[in-house]
């Protein structure tokens, strides 16, 4: 039987580069030869530490791109030879990957995008889905609370969409600093006890509120309870973060605003289109997806990557892992 490397979650906390047999391709299948992969900032710890319901063991990793090495009978979309990703299954990091297109959302990589950059539309057309459900108009003035990856996209798509104004709050001033660079109008911390009273003079009221924040480590005021205090009546909140703890605000600060709260809703295929819509971006000019590589590993050294990921978050945004 041939074998294939891959990193394996064994159980709860506990990562191994396995020898494990290289998956067969069924006939609604496709099976990709890796080509690299990337660390997700917000999923993967808790899937790492157990927290989101997968069982294990379980090939590790969800950010992929590859090259189609081959095709079951009933898939007409794709072809040999064709690099793909898709947004969203489980086993990225291993040297193969057998998906069924019609359960993920597939699309082509153009050629000229490179394997550093390709796994990075994985999470391209999560933060998309946030930024579609938003509804946001021309003019709109948006609060992004988290500037990890996910909202550093979401501030760029929202300008590209026409929002007037895009305001991030992040504790970490490299994020804050990779904010203003890719074009957030106003950043701050949301530890500034007038980072509310800030927004509100600088930009006036927010229609939208993205929360893309893992857990929420204020010691003072809930970040969420400022985040709604900009919010101007009638607005929006967006959920999307991955908070291990949960997430804290005040009800009755939330109705007094009459604010609505939502979270990402989209189909495969819009997801699908987002990742083909994002391509387009990266290529005119619009997305900035090549600034946020902090760090490329090799397959192997996946587990370190994830533990300094998780305890430096001042120094990493995306790690890129090398498969082949």
């Amino acid at each position: 039987m041939v074998q294939m490397l891959a990193q394996v979650l064994v159980s709860p906390g506990k990562l191994e580069l396995q020898s494990i047999p290289k998956p067969g391709c069924g006939d609604d299948e496709i099976l990709v030869k890796m080509r690299s992969a990337a660390l997700c900032n917000g999923s993967d710890p808790q899937i790492f530490d157990g927290k989101e319901g997968y069982p294990t063991p379980l090939v590790f990793g969800h950010e992929p791109f590859g090259h189609i090495e081959a095709c079951g009978k009933h898939v007409q979309e794709y072809r040999e030879g064709e690099a793909v990703t898709w947004w969203f299954s489980l086993g990225a990091f291993a040297e193969y990957a057998v998906v069924n297109p019609s359960n993920v959302g597939m699309a082509k990589v153009s050629d000229w995008l490179s394997p550093r950059e390709a796994p990075i539309l994985e999470l391209v057309a999560a933060a998309g889905r946030a930024v579609s459900t938003a509804s946001v108009s021309k003019g709109d003035r948006v609060l992004v609370l988290g500037l990890g990856p996910s909202g550093l996209v979401m501030s760029q798509w929202l300008k590209a969409l026409g929002a007037e104004a895009v305001v991030g709050w992040d504790l970490y001033p490299m994020r804050r600093d990779m904010g203003a660079k890719l074009g957030c109008d106003l950043v701050d911390t949301s530890l500034n006890p007038d980072a509310a009273t800030r927004v509100l003079s600088a930009v006036g009221e927010i229609d939208i509120v993205m929360d893309a924040m893992g857990d929420d480590v204020s010691p003072q005021e809930d970040t969420l309870d400022k985040a709604i205090a900009t919010l101007r009546q009638g607005g929006r909140l967006v959920t999307y973060g991955h908070p291990p703890s949960g997430r804290r605000f005040n009800p009755f600060l939330f109705q007094r605003k009459g604010a609505s709260l939502t979270c990402a809703q989209t189909t495969m295929e819009q997801v699908t289109q987002m990742i083909y819509e994002a391509q387009r971006m990266i290529r005119d000019g619009t997305l900035d997806i090549a600034s946020l590589v902090s760090e490329e590993v090799s397959l192997q050294d996946v587990p370190r990557a994830l533990a300094q990921l998780r305890s430096d978050p001042n120094r990493f945004l995306k790690v890129i892992v090398n498969v082949s």
